[in-house]
């Protein structure tokens, strides 16, 4: 054995400990992620909240924002919703990727549900 050239227990116990904070932080990041729900899903997109992102046009065609995605919708209903209305997703046309809005209902916006 020569001496002088033996591993610091100083660094063996550092770098243990970042490994393990390391594998940790990953954990706590995949659980997080794990437990988040899957947006994109039409299915659990119906009555969702929506924000108009853009006007909607006369024909009731505008785009707005779901869990962060952007979509294009459609609304029955008149005058058109402007831009910053909150709105609820009715259905999913997955067809053409186009969502059916309509205005919440008046005790949906009472009690801060969109």
């Amino acid at each position: 054995e020569l001496t002088g050239y033996g591993i610091p227990l100083s660094l063996i116990i550092t770098v243990t400990l970042l490994s393990v904070l390391i594998f940790v932080g990953i954990g706590i990041w995949a659980i997080r992620a794990h437990r988040r729900p899957v947006s994109g899903i039409p299915e659990g997109m119906v009555s969702a909240g929506a924000l108009v992102i853009e006007d909607f046009n006369a024909e009731g065609f505008g785009r707005v924002q779901v869990r962060g995605e952007i979509w294009k919708a459609r609304i029955a209903s008149s005058p058109p919703p402007a831009k910053g209305e909150r709105l609820e997703v009715e259905e999913v046309t997955t067809d053409s990727l186009l969502l059916k809005v309509t205005r919440p209902s008046p005790k949906a916006e009472e009690s801060g549900d969109t």
